[in-house]
């Protein structure tokens, strides 16, 4: 079961779009990242309240825009422990492919221990990144891992709203039907009653209209790493105490999903 999309692509007619080179001085590489996590029906009231202040990403004259993303770690998921443990300074490998363009990146996403979250990334074309040697001094340069220990472990879909303040640095994601598929065991996981709402902003930008917005709408910060959660969702066997709170509000949401 999917959250139809409809009403909101409805709704986003009514913003003012900017295209992906408009989007060039919004790129914030280097910033700060606060998510929250809502019941997905939530997302028009969230849009209807947002419309005056953000424009849409628009992209083929598609508001809403479908992503895959492949993550990679170690045999003993490395990088997935660490986040797990609490720990910063940590590292996520993936290699992301936006669908609506086509076009695809390997990426390193870094969480140091001052919260701050530092990104890099190089385009490819592979259908294995790691293959060609450009990639692998790429991760052996900006993350501690080897690159010829990573591999991939977990693929992840959903569809993204895009929005951008209109006079600040501040862009907003807004992550819907979400699914997880366990490369290495085929378990596949589908949590189509959420959004995962992600507000990221210039260092230093305390201000969000966005933020004040969510909390209107009784939305409050949550941690939420689609890696994290999409692999302890279809792998038993990695550790995931520490995610069981997030696992029961999941749960809360899937309920009432089903029963409205």
């Amino acid at each position: 079961m999917s959250i139809h999309l409809t009403n909101a692509e409805k709704l986003l007619t009514g913003f003012h779009p900017i295209s992906l080179s408009e989007m060039d001085g919004v790129k914030l590489m280097r910033r700060t990242d606060t998510k929250f996590v809502c019941d997905a029906r939530k997302v028009d009231t969230i849009l209807k309240d947002a419309a005056e202040s953000y424009r849409v990403l628009e992209i083929n004259h598609d508001r809403a825009h479908k992503y895959e993303t492949t993550y990679y770690d170690t045999d003993r998921y490395a990088m997935y422990v660490r986040h797990h443990n609490g720990l910063l300074n940590r590292y996520k490998v993936r290699s992301r492919k936006y669908l609506v363009s086509d076009i695809e990146f390997l990426e390193v996403k870094f969480k140091n221990n001052k919260g701050e979250t530092v990104k890099t990334r190089v385009r490819h074309a592979l259908q294995n990144p790691l293959a060609a040697q450009e990639n692998v001094a790429f991760l052996n340069d900006e993350t501690p891992y080897n690159a010829a220990e990573l591999k991939p472990v977990l693929t992840n879909y959903f569809s993204r709203i895009t929005l951008v303040h209109n006079t600040n640095p501040e862009r907003v994601t807004m992550d819907l039907n979400l699914s997880f598929h366990n490369i290495g065991g085929g378990n596949l996981k589908m949590v189509p009653g959420i959004c995962v709402i992600e507000v990221k902003r210039e260092l230093g930008n305390r201000s969000s209209e966005i933020i004040d917005i969510l909390k209107r709408n009784q939305v409050y910060p949550m941690g939420f790493s689609k890696y994290c959660i999409g692999t302890a969702l279809v792998n038993k066997h990695v550790k995931a105490n520490r995610f069981k709170p997030r696992f029961n509000r999941l749960r809360r949401f899937e309920t009432t999903l089903h029963h409205s």
